[in-house]
């Protein structure tokens, strides 16, 4: 006899309902607004709730159709294992070393993790880390007018 085995997508979709319902859950204790015609701080997590769930719903109910294959092979274990450990080496360089550390290696590393097998050169990796990183200072700090994490080590001196 044949094991039922989930789809990828079938997995996905179950997961971002069980995010939606967390997140949604959450969002309902946050305190209304004080502000006469504002609607209030639950508005935006709602919008991500309800975006978050179609996605899960539509990936739940119109998934891949077709041979059942495993959930993760071995090799996309170890590129998750490998992708996990370098979020945690992110923020533990981000809250080291900050931003200017922390965002290009993180970059860097994360692309060139997903495009070992393919033709992209290290040179491409470089370009397109550097623009990413000063995307995102922009959008922060020129933009929003916010501050980036400086890190504790810097704080030192």
């Amino acid at each position: 006899m044949q094991s039922k085995i989930f789809h990828k997508d079938r997995v996905l979709g179950i997961a971002l309902l069980g995010i939606t319902v967390f997140f949604a859950y959450h969002t309902r204790k946050l305190p209304k607004s004080i502000v006469v015609g504002d609607p209030g701080p639950k508005v935006f997590p709602y919008i991500g709730c309800f975006l978050t769930g179609a996605i899960g719903l539509s990936y739940l109910f119109k998934g891949k159709r077709g041979e059942i294959v495993e959930f993760l092979n071995n090799a996309e274990w170890k590129r998750l294992i490998i992708l996990f450990s370098y979020y945690v080496l992110f923020f533990l360089v981000l809250w080291l070393f900050g931003y200017f550390v922390a965002i290009p290696v993180a970059t860097f590393m994360i692309s060139r993790l997903f495009s070992k097998e393919s033709a992209i050169k290290t040179r491409t990796l470089i370009i397109y880390t550097v623009l990413v990183s000063a995307g995102i200072y922009v959008s922060y700090v020129v933009a929003l007018g916010s501050t980036l994490p400086k890190g504790i080590f810097w704080r030192l001196f």
